[in-house]
């Protein structure tokens, strides 16, 4: 059920029994995936402000958290700072997190910001934690774009769900 729930939203047809895993609950989802594929020395790069999890699973799994501030427009929007963004880029980079919608701040981040987000992972070839635990509650005028749906992202995306925020 979830692969058919998801494979339309992705734009490919999602295996059930080797490209989704179950967890109990995201958190656990993040934590694996970080000791999965990172170790000491390697940097991870978060917007902020972020959702503590992953502070905390940096923290256990020794990877070094490169936090990139998000900035508030003049009329109260939070945008993304793609210089800053490209500055925290380099051969350290293993995994960038993207939360969108974001938690604490509910925004949406734009197909131009996905595109330009894509570009740099496969740049320096890094991984990308797609946390779209809040999928559902995407803001009016704000479209929800998953980032394993775009060109080249599938084989270097994971994406987190959670049923408790799409059903509960």
């Amino acid at each position: 059920e979830i692969s058919e729930m998801y494979s339309p939203r992705i734009g490919r047809q999602i295996d059930p029994m080797s490209e989704v895993v179950v967890t109990v609950g995201a958190y656990q989802g993040i934590y694996w995936f970080l000791e999965s594929f990172t170790e000491e020395g390697d940097e991870v790069i978060v917007f902020d402000p972020s959702f503590d999890a992953y502070i905390t699973a940096c923290y256990k799994t020794m990877a070094t958290l490169v936090p990139v501030s998000l900035k508030i427009t003049s009329d109260n929007r939070w945008e993304m700072d793609k210089e800053a963004l490209a500055a925290a880029f380099n051969s350290r980079t293993k995994v960038i997190v993207l939360n969108t919608p974001h938690n604490p701040t509910s925004k949406v981040f734009t197909k131009d910001e996905m595109d330009f987000i894509a570009d740099l992972s496969k740049q320096y070839n890094c991984l990308v934690l797609s946390d779209e635990v809040y999928e559902r509650t995407v803001l009016p005028g704000n479209e929800h774009i998953s980032m394993a749906s775009l060109p080249g992202m599938w084989d270097r995306t994971v994406t987190t769900c959670s049923g408790g925020k799409l059903f509960g």
